[in-house]
């Protein structure tokens, strides 16, 4: 997965939301900011705050909240959260306390060895959590929203009015509308005749709000199928 980081600043909260093969997400906790939109860069900078930062790290199913001592570069577990699947990828609500986390019980597992071809599994979706603004805890909020295959990364529109998930097989894009509340909501229909190339693989949307970049690559050579290159 593509390295992604944002910093996010709002009523008693900063965001930095760095989202690997092993997702992290960092919070500090401080007095009340001014928010602020989503940029293109890699990270807007340091955040001002109390100094106390609570830091969750996705690996396989598992997503653990910890406790971080900056100063010292220490962590303390504080408590774990398990999802149906193998958590793929994860954006914040650019105004809301809110993280949407995509997942699915197929793809590549970090708890086995990688099979060829990759299983696909049965069971994909993405699923909100609200943040709590005072201990960082993660509350799920509504009900999990199917999807149709594996996620590989999810994003959230710069009005925070919609969630879009990227597909890689087969190659393709979801999008759902996001409540006032912060709860997922329905699917937004989108036009046969969309060239979603081959293999999706990240998502985003533009500052104006009226883009929508989908990013996809081509596969390597494997026993079953010679090179297909991204056209």
């Amino acid at each position: 997965m593509t390295n992604v980081a944002r910093n996010y600043a709002r009523a008693g909260l900063s965001l930095l939301a760095v989202f690997t093969a092993c997702s992290v997400l960092a919070v500090s906790f401080g007095q009340a900011q001014t928010p602020a939109a989503a940029t293109k860069s890699a990270s807007t900078g340091p955040t001002s705050g109390s100094g106390r930062v609570a830091l969750y790290a996705a690996l396989g199913d598992e997503l653990t909240l910890y406790d971080v001592d900056v100063a010292n570069a220490t962590l303390v577990r504080r408590s774990s959260i398990m999802l149906p699947g193998n958590i793929q990828e994860a954006w914040p609500h650019p105004s809301l306390h809110c993280l949407y986390v995509a997942w699915s019980n197929g793809g590549p597992s970090y708890t086995a060895q990688l099979t060829d071809p990759v299983p696909k599994g049965d069971r994909h979706a993405v699923s909100a959590f609200r943040i709590d603004s005072s201990s960082g805890a993660l509350q799920p909020l509504g009900q999990p929203e199917p999807l149709p295959s594996r996620p590989i990364h999810v994003t959230v529109d710069i009005s925070g009015t919609h969630v879009l998930t990227a597909h890689n097989d087969p190659s393709g894009l979801t999008v759902h509308r996001i409540n006032p509340d912060g709860t997922i909501g329905s699917l937004v229909q989108q036009p046969a005749e969309l060239d979603v190339g081959v293999y999706a693989h990240q998502v985003r949307v533009d500052p104006s709000n009226k883009t929508v970049i989908l990013v996809t690559r081509g596969n390597g050579p494997t026993a079953r199928k010679p090179k297909i290159l991204e056209r």
